[in-house]
């Protein structure tokens, strides 16, 4: 009974991109004030990697680490045996962050990667998310920190450099305003 009423109360706040075809010419280097958080999460997520996703275990947890040191903390980082039907059949528990391949609705013309995050309404509290990369780039630099990113809440900040810009080959290693 405990979590019927967040489940409830939930839905599925936004769905976050790296754009991949995204021209510099499109895309503004101003931006006003510092990044956004759409929620937060109120108890440490684990990370569950399905068997088909298309990134090293070792990958994950260097791009947690890399949060860690930000001030962001986790539970296990688990891989999902490949008889686990939680990935098969999209269901993420409360409390975990599943990384996955690109479904079968996934642009993948138009993006890497895809982060979907379900907020309690009422207490912007993150209860879960899940992180789909298309195949081939889920070791690329900065994919899985910017994805992670979004499954703790942060919103695209497109400022050249930025790590949560939105343009992966415009973004970078600049972490201002992340830190807890």
């Amino acid at each position: 009974m405990k979590y019927l009423l967040p489940i409830l109360l939930m839905v599925p706040t936004h769905t976050q991109y790296i754009d991949k075809l995204e021209t510099a010419a499109t895309q503004t280097s101003f931006t006003v004030g510092p990044p956004t958080r759409s929620g937060t999460w109120i108890v440490k997520p684990d990370i569950i990697i399905c068997p088909n996703a298309p990134v090293r275990p070792d990958r994950v947890k260097q791009a947690v680490d890399f949060w860690k040191k930000l001030g962001y903390t986790f539970n296990e980082i688990t891989v999902a045996e490949p008889n686990d039907f939680s990935c098969a059949r999209e269901i993420i528990l409360i409390g975990e962050i599943i990384i996955d391949l690109a479904g079968q609705d996934f642009l993948m013309s138009e993006h890497l990667a895809v982060t979907k995050t379900w907020i309690h309404k009422e207490s912007n509290e993150i209860l879960k998310a899940r992180i789909e990369i298309m195949s081939g780039w889920g070791n690329s630099e900065r994919i899985m920190e910017h994805e992670l990113g979004h499954a703790l809440g942060w919103r695209d900040y497109n400022r050249i450099g930025h790590l949560m810009n939105s343009n992966w080959p415009l973004g970078g290693h600049d972490i201002k305003g992340l830190k807890l």
